[in-house]
């Protein structure tokens, strides 16, 4: 996926599970591969990101084929989710904080 800018904003969307008109201001990104860099048949998946003062942000949407069959939760590697790296400026790549604040990378930072 090529390069693209995140907006600031001034406050931090609401994380509730619904995407808001006014919330997101840059582009909706649309991604057509898997982590494996196969192309995705069918609908793609989609994100939107933002930074505010402390941290960045991103909402993500991807098509399901059975919602039944989610499997949700916290476990790294059982649980269905999504992964978000975001490099800044200087290359330095970073993963996005869990939403409650903890780590669940098992990184250092």
């Amino acid at each position: 996926m090529p390069p693209a800018q995140v907006p600031r904003v001034k406050d931090r969307p609401v994380v509730d599970g619904v995407v808001a008109d006014g919330e997101w201001l840059g582009p909706v990104l649309t991604l057509r591969k898997s982590p494996s860099r196969e192309a995705i048949q069918g609908q793609a998946a989609t994100v939107r990101a933002a930074h505010d003062e402390r941290r960045p942000h991103a909402a993500t949407a991807a098509p399901v084929g059975d919602a039944d069959k989610r499997q949700l939760g916290t476990q790294w590697d059982a649980d269905d989710g999504a992964e978000v790296w975001l490099r800044n400026a200087s290359g330095h790549e970073r993963e996005t904080p869990p939403a409650d604040g903890g780590d669940h990378t098992g990184a250092d930072g």
